[in-house]
């Protein structure tokens, strides 16, 4: 059994958020539990309905969410002058300073044709993003003009 079988996307169910199927408990509350040090054990007591097999799906789930996120962003990168492979968002961020200019020191999400949503918090503006159908935002905080890039991912 693969994750594809206990992992479901519907719009209709927790906003579209990648939930354990027949259950309305999402991936990233069983990852949250397991970046803060929960166990199988732990996590089958939070979340009763489910199976040590639906942790693991979770897991597999976001491995490979997370490897095609990379996939993606190196199959449509283009080298820049410097020989690095940039993505298409960073082209559009390394061709747009003016416009990023006026978001100094919020966190923002772009896409290749441009900003999608910016505020203050990360979390916010990634929640934002994949509430307007990204489905891997691309993230980062623009820096006050005093600050050098630091941060993209």
């Amino acid at each position: 059994m693969t994750y594809h079988d206990r992992i479901q996307i519907n719009a209709s169910v927790c906003d579209g958020q990648p939930v354990v199927r027949g259950t309305r408990i999402p991936v990233a509350a069983i990852l949250t539990q397991l970046v803060a040090g929960g166990s199988l054990h732990s996590i089958r007591e939070a979340f009763p309905d489910l199976t040590d097999d639906d942790i693991r799906a979770a897991i597999e789930f976001a491995r490979d969410s997370v490897s095609s996120a990379t996939d993606q962003h190196t199959r449509q990168a283009s080298p820049s002058s410097d020989g690095l492979e940039l993505s298409p968002e960073w082209q559009w961020v390394q061709s747009h300073p003016d416009q990023l200019r006026s978001y100094a020191g919020e966190w923002v999400v772009v896409d290749p044709s441009g900003i999608v949503t910016h505020g203050p918090s990360c979390t916010q503006v990634v929640d934002q993003a994949i509430a307007k159908g990204i489905s891997i935002p691309f993230v980062f905080r623009v820096p006050e003009p005093s600050e050098s890039l630091y941060m993209g991912f």
